[in-house]
C-alpha cells in the first residue's frame, strides 16, 4: 500500500483552500455555514481507495477513519466537521491511499504493460529495467509512474517466472548489491538499485 501523510492544526477556520497536493491525492477543506467540509480529489489515472484519519476536539461526534472510493479525476466529500458553539476547535488529518482500479482500468493497464514486458537478456547496460512481483504496492507505484510519465522501460514480473527471478538475482550478485531486497529492483543504464528509502524521490530521477 502506497502511504502519504498530511498533518496540520487549524484554529477558528474561516477560509476555503486546498491543504495538500502530492503525487496523486489532494485533500481539500471548505468552509460552509461555519462547518468544515473535508474532501479528497484523486489526481491519478486510476480509481483509489482513500482512508482519511481525523483527530479533533471542539467538534460534534464524527467517525474516523473514513474510507471511500474516488474515481480518477473525481472529488469526493469525506466528512463535515461541525464545531461546538463557544468552544475552540482544532483538528489534524492524515490519509493513506491505494489503487482500486475498475475492470476497465485493469484491462487498459494490462494492455499498456504488455508493451513493456521484457525478454530475458544479459545486456542491461542501457535503458531502464524493473523487476516486480505480484502483491507489491511499491512495484505498482513504480509501474504506474513509468506509464503515466510515458517513460521507456522494460519490466519483469518475477512471480511464477523462474527465469526472470533467476535473472534478477544474477544481476544483484553481479553488481555485489545487498541481498536484503525490498522490491522493486531497478537497473538504470547498468546500475542496480533496490530497497529505496524514498521511492517517490527515486522515481523522479528516472528519465
Amino acid at each position: 500500500m502506497n502511504l502519504h501523510h498530511l498533518k496540520f492544526i487549524v484554529f477558528f477556520l474561516s477560509f476555503t483552500t486546498a491543504v495538500s497536493q502530492d503525487y496523486d491525492i489532494e485533500v481539500i477543506k471548505n468552509e460552509l455555514d461555519g462547518n468544515t467540509v473535508v474532501a479528497v480529489k484523486n489526481n491519478s489515472n486510476v480509481r483509489k481507495e482513500v482512508t482519511l484519519y481525523i483527530e479533533a476536539i471542539g467538534f460534534t461526534a464524527f467517525k474516523s477513519p473514513v474510507v471511500k472510493l474516488a474515481n480518477k479525476g473525481e472529488t469526493v466529500d469525506f466528512i463535515t466537521l461541525k464545531p461546538l458553539k463557544g468552544k475552540p476547535s482544532k483538528y489534524s488529518l492524515s490519509y493513506s491511499a491505494k489503487a482500486n482500479p475498475t475492470e476497465e482500468e485493469l484491462a487498459a493497464k494490462t494492455e499498456r504493460l504488455l508493451k513493456h514486458a521484457g525478454l530475458v537478456t544479459d545486456d542491461m547496460s542501457k535503458g531502464i529495467y524493473i523487476f516486480t512481483k505480484d502483491g507489491c504496492p511499491r512495484c505498482e507505484i513504480t509501474l504506474e509512474h513509468m506509464i503515466n510519465k510515458d517513460l521507456s522501460f522494460k519490466y519483469y514480473n518475477t512471480t511464477n517466472n523462474p527465469d526472470k527471478n533467476e535473472l534478477m538475482w544474477k544481476k544483484i550478485k553481479e553488481k555485489r548489491a545487498s541481498e536484503k531486497v525490498t522490491m522493486p529492483v531497478v537497473i538504470v543504464n547498468g546500475k542496480i538499485s533496490h530497497s529505496h528509502t524514498d521511492l517517490n524521490a527515486f522515481l523522479k530521477t528516472l528519465k
